[in-house]
């Protein structure tokens, strides 16, 4: 049988075109997925417990496109969902990104707003020129919160040499209790292998009298979850593009990237 239309990759991006193409031009569509179901990361599945858990890690719907809202609309049902993340430092959990509670938590004080204010204007460190990831932390933060909150967690997340790609191995466990930590999701930012933690029972509103939770473990694999935003890796993209121009009748979705720096930022204070 032959197609007019060829989909590869049967991920958010494909299964979407593929749909717009049937039902909106009333073409047949061939879908070539390597993985043994769709949905890209987004996947996922019951495991032996009963549990819904998402095989590629935590993925969470949220857009401020109506457009978008109303199409996903016709196709499911909706779970609300409040995203809390806490970070384990010190001992104890943290709320993030970083605000009032978590300051007054973490330094055992009770400060105001502007109390906050004053005591983060305190320890910034000036710097000249920013130039990393580290410069901002530090420009905007000081020292402390540099090292419980960043240096840590980027060292195990990139590893000594952030220029190189990293993977993540998933560690899946169910335990014999209904509740394995306060929220649904925690970062790790020192003193453990893993990075974050995930309660599925947290993000769905599951019952069960087990839980399972996901820890992510950085390590060197074949295929990319998190790349860092390197010159090579842009170089690459671009390349990609370059070709992606050449090509007739052929539509490419090639990622971009956003700065290591801004990254940083918004996980740490929640500036958007």
């Amino acid at each position: 049988m032959k197609f007019k239309y060829v989909v590869v990759g049967a991920g958010l991006a494909g299964i979407t075109i593929a749909e717009r193409i049937a039902t909106q031009l009333h073409e047949k569509v061939l879908i070539i997925e390597k993985r043994p179901q769709i949905g890209g990361n987004v996947y996922d599945e019951y495991n032996d417990a009963g549990i819904l858990i998402q095989k590629y890690g935590p993925h969470t719907f949220h857009t401020n496109d109506k457009e978008v809202f109303d199409y996903v609309c016709q196709y499911c049902d909706w779970h609300e969902y409040q995203h809390r993340v806490m970070s384990y430092v010190n001992g104890n959990f943290v709320p993030m990104p970083i605000s009032l509670e978590t300051i007054n938590q973490l330094y055992n004080m009770n400060l105001s707003e502007d109390g906050m204010d004053a005591f983060i204007e305190s320890r910034k460190i000036k710097i000249d020129e920013i130039k990393t990831s580290e410069d901002v932390v530090l420009s905007q933060g000081g020292q402390d919160i540099y090292e419980k909150f960043f240096k840590y967690f980027t060292i195990k997340q990139w590893g000594v040499s952030p220029a190189e790609l990293e993977s993540i191995k998933f560690i899946f466990e169910t335990h014999d209790c209904e509740s394995y930590q306060p929220v649904a999701s925690t970062r790790w930012p020192m003193d453990y292998d893993y990075t974050r933690i995930t309660e599925f029972k947290k993000l769905t509103d599951q019952k069960n009298d087990k839980t399972t939770i996901l820890k992510e473990i950085p390590c060197d694999g074949e295929e990319p979850f998190y790349t860092f935003p390197t010159a090579e890796w842009k170089a690459l993209a671009q390349q990609y593009r370059d070709l992606a121009t050449q090509e007739e009748n052929v539509i490419f979705l090639v990622g971009d990237w956003q700065s290591t720096s801004t990254m940083t930022w918004m996980m740490l204070f929640g500036v958007h």
